[in-house]
C-alpha cells in the first residue's frame, strides 16, 4: 500500500512539476505602454498612388515575431487594394449599365 501511494505521489509530482510557465506574450496595456507608441504606427502615411499598414506581433523567438507581423501587414495591404477594387469594379459597372 505504501509503495502505491508512494508510487501515485511521485507521478503527480512529475506530471504537475515539469511543467513550465513561459512569459506572458499578450500582457495588459499600461499608460507607459499606450503612451509609447509611435505616431507613425498610429497614422499611417499618406501619399498619393501609395498604400501603407503597420502591424504587430509576439512571440518567444524575435524573428518569428517579425514574420508574423508582416504577414499581418501583408494581409491588411492586400485587404486594403481588394476593397478599393472592387468598389472600382462596382463603379464602372453602375456607370456601364
Amino acid at each position: 500500500m505504501k509503495n502505491y501511494i508512494l508510487t501515485i505521489t511521485m507521478l503527480l509530482l512529475f506530471s504537475f512539476g515539469g511543467q513550465k510557465k513561459g512569459p506572458d506574450l499578450s500582457p495588459e496595456s499600461n499608460r507607459k505602454t499606450m503612451s509609447g507608441i509611435p505616431e507613425w504606427y498610429l497614422d499611417s502615411l499618406v501619399k498619393e498612388g501609395f498604400r501603407y499598414a503597420s502591424n504587430t506581433a509576439t512571440s518567444q523567438d524575435l524573428q518569428l515575431a517579425m514574420d508574423k507581423a508582416t504577414l499581418g501587414t501583408v494581409t491588411k495591404l492586400a485587404a486594403t487594394i481588394e476593397s478599393e477594387m472592387e468598389a472600382k469594379v462596382e463603379s464602372y459597372r453602375k456607370r456601364k449599365g
